[in-house]
């Protein structure tokens, strides 16, 4: 789980990497062939910087992500040096969509080049990840809670998203139910700060164990006799 929100959960529109700024680091593009996008990258100390641009495709696991990659969209330029003070714009383009409408995810990385130096000496090169979602008209998720369990202990809880398009568990309609079927309703903001509004890809299954904080507090919102756990509200 600490993959998933240290890529989506976590990430901000505007976030310093070590010496550079990239505006936005996630963003969404529509999956037609020849939609656009863009951000940027800005320099602001007095190093220069060379990079290499390349395009990965996310695969998402139950407990985390690999990427491979690929040619599904384009880059420009795919290669940049930034001078002290410098700022580039890159333009996104899509090239290829996948063909079975599932909506797909990318990382645009940023390859830091080393420098050329007269004396041999180690270098902390730079390796950044902007998120690219493409977004299919029309799609739409359909998520099934597979298994939770909710005790005095622990708390997990196991969904699958069959559908074509992503969620957030913070969109979802959750509900929370006692061994003796009373229920308790949980407010948009208590499912944002149970879920940090982490992912659930189409076409992928997580499995999510509480923290103790967000398990006390389900705690404090369940009714009746234990185990309790939460369902998908009708």
């Amino acid at each position: 789980m600490a993959k998933w929100l240290l890529l989506f959960g976590t990430l901000i529109t505007s976030h310093l990497l070590g010496a550079v700024e990239v505006t936005p680091m996630v963003q969404h593009i529509s999956h037609k062939p020849g939609s656009r996008g863009y951000f940027v990258i800005h320099n602001p100390s007095n190093r220069e910087f060379a990079f290499e641009l390349g395009v990965e495709r996310i695969h998402f696991q139950d407990q985390g992500y690999s990427s491979s990659e690929s040619d599904d969209l384009m880059v420009f330029p795919p290669a940049m040096i930034l001078k002290p003070g410098q700022s580039q714009r890159v333009q996104i383009v899509v090239d290829n969509i996948p063909a079975n409408g599932v909506e797909a995810s990318y990382f645009v990385r940023l390859l830091q080049q080393p420098l050329i130096l007269s004396q041999p000496q180690l270098q902390m090169l730079l390796d950044i990840n902007v998120v690219v979602h493409l977004d299919v008209a029309g799609a739409s998720s359909d998520v099934r809670i597979v298994d939770s369990n909710i005790t005095a202990h622990n708390a997990s809880l196991t969904l699958h998203n069959q559908g074509n398009a992503r969620t957030y568990l913070s969109s979802l309609p959750l509900v929370l139910i006692s061994a003796d079927g009373e229920k308790v309703l949980l407010r948009d903001s208590d499912i944002a700060r149970l879920s940090e509004d982490s992912l659930l890809p189409a076409k992928s299954s997580r499995n999510i164990s509480l923290s103790s904080q967000w398990h006390q507090y389900l705690l404090s919102k369940a009714v009746g006799k234990a185990p309790w756990r939460l369902a998908l509200r009708q």
